[in-house]
């Protein structure tokens, strides 16, 4: 990723983020009619729902991700990944970028003044027990919004687009942030040309097709 890729062809996930995944859930059911198929339990503590987002006329390569504290979790999660620990509400928390090469992306940042926040391998089991792996440029702990994207490789796994079956309709993602015109040069430099206007704290707002007609929002 040497340009500056146009949405969404940069894209490979957007997260959803809450302090509990079944209320991530729940509200994400009643504004848009379509609940999202159960993901799988982090190590950390924390656990996800999928949704396919379909292009017109693309591969199924990118989904939406809703997180947050598992069901059955009472205690924090060991890396406050999101802000599931310590956010108000529930929001539109981050987007993920597939560079080609991840690290050649994260030497890319470097060389443009971003320290990347950690490459790590990471992984998950879905409910029928298949082990997704995966290597992560990792998202910063405590933020609830954060428009700088994180990266990952799928590796040898399976991308979970491909076996997620409920699907929204994937309309547009831009940001607002204070300062505009430093986050544009920041995001080029990461290979992202998202559209991102002037407000007063920073936002993604995300846009869907859904069975109750177009959905737009950045909290839920």
């Amino acid at each position: 990723m040497t340009a500056a890729h146009r949405f969404p062809d940069f894209l490979d996930h957007v997260v959803i983020a809450g302090p509990s995944l079944p209320e991530v859930v729940a509200r994400f059911a009643e504004l848009t009619g379509v609940q999202a198929q159960p993901g799988g339990q982090h190590d950390i503590g924390t656990a996800n729902a999928l949704l396919r987002l379909t292009v017109p006329g693309e591969p199924d390569t990118r989904y939406l991700e809703l997180i947050g504290l598992g069901p059955d979790r009472s205690a924090p999660a060991e890396r406050d990944v999101f802000g599931v620990n310590t956010r108000d509400g529930i929001g539109v928390a981050a987007f993920c970028i597939r560079p080609e090469d991840l690290d050649a992306h994260a030497e890319r940042l470097r060389a443009a003044g971003i320290e990347p926040h950690g490459i790590g391998d990471q992984s998950r089991r879905t409910p029928d027990g298949e082990l997704l792996a995966w290597r992560l440029i990792s998202p910063p702990s405590g933020v609830a919004t954060s428009l700088e994207p994180f990266s990952i490789d799928w590796l040898a796994s399976r991308h979970p687009a491909s076996a997620t079956a409920p699907a929204v309709e994937l309309l547009g993602l831009s940001g607002r942030h204070p300062e505009p015109e430093r986050l544009r040069a920041r995001l080029a430099a990461a290979g992202v040309g998202l559209d991102v206007a002037r407000g007063d704290e920073p936002a993604l707002v995300l846009r869907l097709g859904t069975p109750r007609g177009e959905v737009e929002f950045s909290a839920l």
